[in-house]
Parts: structure tokens; sequence; C-alpha cells
């Protein structure tokens, strides 16, 4: 986690807990704390609903799994470390379980991945003359927006709520940079030609698909 992400998160827990402090005390009951897990991660949150139509959510996700893909003749070993801090509104239009949301998000979503490169592999529209290595470092908008909707279910007699939420968080266009860690003997123009084709290979994912479970306890 970078330390510039590290002092975002910070501020955004410490605006949640004052947001939270600052329900009026007749609310105090619908402020609560979660526990959710999904395709960003595990996470912590704090849940504020101000009326039966109205509440504010704030908390962080953390996602880290490895994957590979292949470019070319070239095998990328990769490891996927993403870190999502967020802030959204809800409405519930019908004051009942139905919600939509919107807000932004935080974000250190990140992919650094190598491969090993043999004499003749193709890069770009070159070959290696040299067997050699890889380094790439995709990396996505720091800060982006999300929409969504969800749905919150109380179990009878109970603090309890189950949650679910599907959105869309979109990350825009990802910056890569490819450099070698060991000379493979390709030219710039085809280190930069691989580069732009990882790119294409990431961009697929710039609207990046958000479903959420999680358990929702209220004071």
């Amino acid at each position: 986690m970078s330390s510039r992400f590290a002092q975002v998160a910070f501020r955004t827990v410490v605006l949640a807990l004052a947001g939270a402090l600052a329900v009026p005390a007749a609310q105090a009951s619908r402020t609560g704390v979660d526990f959710h897990f999904g395709t960003l991660g595990l996470g912590l949150g704090i849940d504020a609903q101000v009326s039966p139509y109205t509440g504010f959510r704030f908390g962080f996700n953390r996602f880290k799994t490895s994957s590979d893909w292949e470019e070319d003749d070239l095998d990328y070993e990769a490891g996927i470390d993403f870190d999502t801090v967020h802030g959204l509104l809800d409405w519930h239009p019908f004051g009942g379980k139905f919600r939509l949301t919107g807000g932004v998000m935080a974000t250190d979503h990140r992919i650094d991945a190598a491969a090993d490169v043999e004499i003749g592999d193709e890069i770009g529209d070159g070959q290696a003359s040299r067997n050699g290595r890889l380094e790439a470092e995709v990396k996505f908008e720091e800060w982006t927006p999300y929409i969504g909707t969800g749905w919150d279910w109380r179990f009878d007699r109970s603090n309890l709520e189950m949650t679910l939420d599907l959105g869309v968080l979109a990350r825009g266009d990802p910056d890569v940079e490819l450099r070698e860690t060991s000379d493979t003997g390709a030219s710039q123009q085809d280190l930069n030609e691989a580069e732009d084709e990882i790119e294409d290979e990431w961009s697929d994912y710039n609207l990046y698909p958000v479903v959420q479970f999680g358990l929702l306890y209220r004071f």
C-alpha cells in the first residue's frame, strides 16, 4: 500500500467516525459497522442511516491474488493488489430494503507482472535476441466514481442485517510501464509496442464490476 493511499485511507476513516458521531442521538440506533466481501476483496465499514430514505457509508477493502496471462510469446506471472477506500450515499426511494448508491472511491489498484524471455520470443513487432526478463506495472486511476444498487435485509428482532451491493467502478484506462530487468536485445520501439499491447489487454477492465455481500450490525 502506497504512503499516499494510506494517508487517504486514514483521513477517510477519521471523517467516517466523525460523521457517525455527528448523527443525532435520536438516530443513534441507525449507526452500525459492517464486514463485507466480494470482488473488491475483504473489508470493514461504517454505516450511518440518517433517515428511512438516506444513509452514508464509509469503509475500505483489500484484495490480493495472483494471475497469469499470455501476450505474444510471453507468459506473464502477475500479482494483483487492490486497496480501496469508499465514501457512498445510499438512497432508499421507497423507504425499504431496496437502495440506489453513488459515490467515489480512492483506489490503489495495481498489477505487478514479470515474464522470462528467450531468444526468438516476439516482443512487440520484433524478436528477442537474448535471454532476458521483462517486468510490467499496471496502475489505474486513484479517484474513481461508483454507481450501483443494493438491498438490506434485517433479521427479525435483531440489529443484524444482511447486505448485497451490485455496481460498477469506473477506473479509467490503465497506465502501464514495461521495463527490462535483464537485456533482451529488443529495440525501444518494440518495447513500447509491447507496453501498448499490455495496456490494451487491461483496458478491458476499466469498468470493474462490484459484487459485494455483507453483515451489518446497528447499535
